[in-house]
């Protein structure tokens, strides 16, 4: 059974409520959900997230297959977090269907990076067990820092493949 509770202020409601709550203000503009004892605020913007794959001191880009503007460009695998997901469950997820393989997921690479005024890409450092399979992608390529100009990436992903050199 889900439960929904108005509150005045939405930390207000994170002492007193079950996982699996949502929670709006009484006055409508702010909802959140609590799921395993944490308070999630739920905003308009989409969130993206990416995964920054890293074995052996490379990373792995894979070059996507549509739609067609984006066709040939190649990214951190990742998708769209859906409503009552974190980003890690997020990302295990989608790493799960586009490369079916088991995703650890570790800390955030950078800041957000906004995509076009709706949504806003998050990117995570994940390490992976099995091989990467081409479901979404026709091509994967595991990059050296001396690599990472090699490839022709979203440019959505570049403030933040600038930040991979240090970590490779």
């Amino acid at each position: 059974m889900k439960i929904v509770v108005a509150v005045q202020r939405v930390a207000h409601a994170q002492r007193a409520v079950p996982d699996d709550t949502t929670i709006f203000t009484t006055g409508g503009t702010r909802r959140a959900v609590i799921a395993a004892g944490r308070l999630t605020l739920v905003t308009d913007r989409v969130i993206v997230v990416g995964a920054a794959v890293l074995r052996d001191g490379r990373v792995l880009a894979c070059r996507r297959i549509g739609p067609p503007d984006l066709a040939g460009w190649c990214e951190f695998p990742g998708g769209k977090v859906e409503a009552g997901e974190t980003d890690g469950q997020a990302l295990v997820r989608e790493l799960a269907e586009e490369l079916q393989v088991r995703a650890v997921v570790g800390e955030r690479l950078g800041p957000d990076v906004p995509i076009g005024g709706t949504a806003v890409l998050r990117v995570h450092l994940v390490t992976i067990e099995g091989e990467p399979q081409f479901v979404d992608h026709d091509a994967h390529r595991w990059l050296s820092a001396d690599e990472l100009g090699a490839v022709a990436w979203l440019p959505v992903d570049l403030p933040l493949v600038a930040l991979l050199p240090d970590l490779l």
